[in-house]
């Protein structure tokens, strides 16, 4: 079991050609203790895990565990996914009780169907694109804000005055929408805390600061007009931070 967070673990099977195999666990949940009892002790599972997998175990209350189900929301327990430690495409989801042999068979099939095949980890020397919901949450809203100055019909820079785009944005505290053409996204205040709030997917960014503004009314400076869904933003985690004049 790999003792650590989702990225470092994503950087290890990169490097070591593995898939991430990850489950989350309510030791108040019968299925949960289930899953240890027939499976996660058993060696010929623990055998073939160790060989193809990057395993991570996080419990469900942990930072770990709950970040994970934020951006890869399941409904109950017990729960195991493989996750592609290039895309952080989730692959393969586990949601009931099974039998030691029903899992290796499981796994074998997902081998046998998938491969990482000629994928070679990025040289530390280029610069390499990564999933915005792979980035640290500091990482996220720096690449929004990159995103939101490139013109995408020509594929130049746009320059932008800061400060009047921060003055020409108005603060909104709107009541939140409903329905399925809704994301989440979570910001980090200045002060340590965190604010979730939903946002629908044809919001635009400028909206997200507009939201900031009504809880920090000096604390961002961007105009930013792309969509939430264009700029890579969905069920993503946002921080916000003082930038200096």
């Amino acid at each position: 079991m790999f003792e650590g967070d989702l990225d470092t673990a994503r950087e290890l099977a990169m490097d070591s050609g593995k898939w991430i195999m990850i489950t989350v666990s309510d030791p108040s949940e019968f299925a949960s203790e289930v899953m240890k009892r027939d499976i996660w002790r058993v060696p010929a599972v623990k055998a073939l895990v160790q060989e193809n997998f990057v395993f991570l175990f996080f419990d469900v209350n942990s930072d770990d565990g709950l970040r994970h189900r934020t951006f890869y929301p399941f409904s109950g327990f017990p729960y195991v996914a493989i996750l592609d430690p290039r895309t952080g495409e989730r692959l393969r989801v586990w949601s009931k009780i099974m039998s030691e042999g029903e899992f290796r068979q499981d796994i074998s099939e997902f081998l046998d169907g998938h491969n990482l095949t000629g994928f070679e980890p990025p040289s530390k020397g280029k610069a390499s694109v990564v999933p915005l919901v792979d980035l640290t949450e500091d990482e996220q809203l720096e690449a929004a804000i990159a995103e939101s100055l490139h013109d995408g019909a020509s594929g130049t820079k746009v320059e932008a005055s800061p400060s009047n785009a921060w003055t020409s944005i108005e603060p909104e505290d709107l009541p939140e929408p409903a329905g399925p053409d809704t994301t989440r996204i979570q910001f980090r205040l200045l002060d340590g805390s965190r604010v979730v709030r939903k946002f629908r997917k044809t919001d635009t960014v400028r909206s997200l600061f507009a939201f900031v503004k009504g809880k920090l009314p000096e604390s961002g400076r961007f105009e930013l007009d792309l969509s939430l869904e264009s700029a890579n933003v969905l069920n993503s985690s946002l921080s916000v931070e003082p930038v200096d004049d």
